[in-house]
């Protein structure tokens, strides 16, 4: 008679067959409806413990009911059979205990979709929006900041309208400014000594100390500018044609700026009277005349923050206007 050691303990097959039947009895007993055992409904905080209970009660049937004939091991021209007896009833056992245990399967994969659908979803970081971020994080060159600063200025000089603003101060300005020019204009072929230059210098003083507008005003002071270089001008011709006699240091501004004061009506203090003119109007007339670059017209495109730069504090005051 075959036997089947387990560990030290040594089964006989008649035992095994023992075994069987009370398994198949007490199966039968607990599947009886007259079953004198009262069965109570579990309360909810024992359902966990009473679905584990039927699944083990359901294992209990499926290895009692599928148990293979112990004849069929004892026979070694049937242990084939048996092996594939044993893989069915493994197999059988797995699709109860699946079924058992579906159900929290079911919710457990549920509660992953569930938290994975309400996990804030993160931003995608693409390589442009990378490095805008290194870029940011890094201390600026000085190219960048003087960009940034260029860009800032422009901005706030030319305003956000700059050719509607030009058209509309061009059409308030441009009858004024035409009157000035036949005024202040100087001809060709004239010496330094001629009284026209003098009569221009009056007339653009008269705009720039206050009468007329502020866009002519800033117009007046470019063509002042231009008055002084068509001046020195006249000036070197002279002294190259043996008009005038220029002293040693003496150069040909020096000799402009003489005459520009003979235009004035306070002769108080030359010499006062010259340091207030060349540090006040002229080097304001300068700083127009820069802003407008090719065309006086230019300065009308201007904004107000344009005042800020050309009229700075100065160390001494003009009293002139």
């Amino acid at each position: 008679m075959a036997q089947h050691i387990y560990g030290s303990n040594v089964w006989r097959s008649n035992d095994v067959g023992r075994v069987e039947e009370m398994l198949k009895a007490l199966v039968l007993q607990g599947d009886r409806a007259d079953s004198p055992e009262e069965v109570l409904a579990p309360m909810d905080i024992d359902a966990p413990l009473a679905a584990e209970m039927s699944c083990e009660k359901k294992s209990a049937n499926v290895s009692a009911f599928n148990l293979p004939d112990i004849n069929m091991l004892i026979d070694g021209s049937e242990t084939e059979t048996a092996n594939n007896t044993s893989l069915s009833e493994s197999t059988n056992i797995d699709q109860l205990a699946g079924v058992c245990v579906g159900d929290t399967r079911l919710e457990l994969s549920q509660a992953r979709t569930t938290s994975s659908n309400s996990r804030p979803s993160r931003a995608t970081t693409t390589n442009s929006t990378f490095r805008e971020m290194i870029r940011e994080e890094r201390p600026w060159t000085h190219a960048e900041m003087k960009a940034h600063r260029v860009s800032f200025l422009s901005n706030r000089l030319i305003g956000h309208e700059p050719i509607s603003t030009f058209a509309g101060n061009c059409e308030k300005t441009l009858p004024d400014w035409i009157a000035l020019l036949r005024n202040a204009t100087l001809p060709n072929g004239i010496t330094s000594e001629d009284p026209r230059i003098i009569a221009a210098f009056k007339a653009v003083d008269s705009v720039i100390c206050g009468q007329g507008s502020k866009m002519l005003r800033r117009l007046a002071n470019v063509h002042l500018m231009r008055l002084f270089g068509s001046l020195e001008a006249i000036i070197e011709t002279d002294r190259e044609t043996g008009r005038i006699h220029r002293e040693p240091y003496y150069r040909d501004d020096h000799v402009a700026m003489d005459i520009y004061i003979s235009a004035q009506e306070t002769h108080s203090n030359t010499n006062e009277l010259r340091l207030m003119l060349r540090r006040g109007r002229k080097r304001f007339s300068k700083r127009w005349s820069d802003l407008a670059t090719a065309s006086p017209l230019f300065v009308l495109v201007y904004s107000d923050a344009a005042e800020s730069i050309v009229y700075v504090p100065l160390p001494v005051r003009c009293f002139i206007c």
